[in-house]
């Protein structure tokens, strides 16, 4: 757990260093399609069609300054990969098809089936490659810790 937080620092603190514009198109198109994910994932949950419209549309903003945050993550990982020729074996997307079977209870073969049916291959093996490079982020990092500020004594008393 420490290590995840290490690594969403690194990852912030990139993000924060690095300027990226977007088209406003790409974005609004990225926004609705995470907000159909979400509108999904609402229903299953088994809220009214108004309520549904409204937690959507008063997470909107949120949303969408998330969304840019993670599409650079994203961009500035990948790229980061790149630069490091980080590959993913098919050993590597087999061992993932096999941990999601075990957390699904169903057969790898099915999965992998999903995936490629749905065109979600190739993500996975894109999620594969930035957490290589998330690793290798952490393992170069140089995790400093700062000691807690001591107070000055104050002369406030007066004889």
């Amino acid at each position: 757990e420490e290590d995840r937080a290490v690594e969403r620092r690194l990852v912030e603190n990139l993000v924060d260093t690095h300027e990226i514009e977007f088209p406003e198109s790409f974005i609004e198109h990225a926004l609705r399609d995470a907000q159909e994910r979400r509108r999904f994932a609402l229903q299953d949950e088994g809220l009214a069609t108004d309520e549904i419209e409204e937690a959507l549309h008063s997470q909107e903003d949120e949303d969408a300054v998330g969304l840019k945050r993670e599409l650079k993550a994203s961009l500035i990982l990948d790229r980061i990969a790149e630069e490091l020729g980080v590959n993913v074996t098919e050993d590597e997307v087999d061992e993932r098809i096999h941990k999601i079977a075990q957390r699904q209870r169903r057969w790898p073969n099915e999965i992998r089936s999903a995936l490629e049916s749905e065109g979600l291959l190739d993500n996975l093996r894109r999620e594969l490659r930035i957490e290589k490079a998330r690793l290798h982020l952490r393992q170069k990092a140089k995790v400093v810790t700062k000691a807690p500020a001591t107070k000055e004594p104050t002369s406030d008393a007066q004889a």
